[in-house]
């Protein structure tokens, strides 16, 4: 009697389905890490444009006379006023060219960057005034969105006060 040293079939078809099981297990833990990582470095971006640009437009305001602001009625998408300088300033958001602005007589800057967008000017800006009519704060809504091309986007929306000083 001669033993044979061969697998069987069944024992070939069982290590191919196992081998098969772990491959498309693996395959879906690199995928879903891959994902977390982008949305991960998504977010870190868009997180830190938006600390920027509210930064930016704290600074345009501070240096805003506090007598010369105009407000928009209600919310809108832009803001002008005198600065300490003598100058005018527009702060402005643009949903079209998903930019946010500065434009003056030095120049027109702007604050976004090629991979974070604006997806909605329309609350962009808003005024309070107290009762008293003492004190005036301004508030700014960044809708921000980064990414998107690859499948993998971060969208969110960032808020600032501030409140002028005379």
């Amino acid at each position: 009697m001669s033993k044979n040293k061969g697998f069987t079939l069944i024992e070939t078809l069982v290590a191919v389905g196992v081998l098969a099981i772990l491959i498309v297990t693996v395959g879906g833990i690199l995928t879903m890490s891959f994902k977390a990582k982008n949305t991960t470095e998504n977010n870190e971006l868009m997180s830190s444009r938006a600390v920027f640009v509210l930064g930016e437009l704290k600074k345009n305001i501070l240096d805003a006379q506090v007598g010369e602001i105009i407000c928009p009625v209600d919310v809108g998408n832009s803001i002008s006023f005198g600065t300490k300088s003598g100058g005018i300033t527009t702060l402005v958001c643009d949903e079209a060219s998903g930019q946010v602005a500065s434009v003056s007589a030095s120049g027109s800057y702007n604050y976004m960057d090629n991979r974070v967008r604006i997806q909605n000017c329309h609350d962009f800006v808003w005024c309070n005034q107290s009762p008293d009519l003492q004190t005036l704060s301004i508030g700014f809504s960044l809708n921000l969105a980064v990414g998107e091309s690859d499948g993998i986007g971060s969208t969110g929306v960032f808020y600032g006060v501030v409140t002028p000083r005379n």
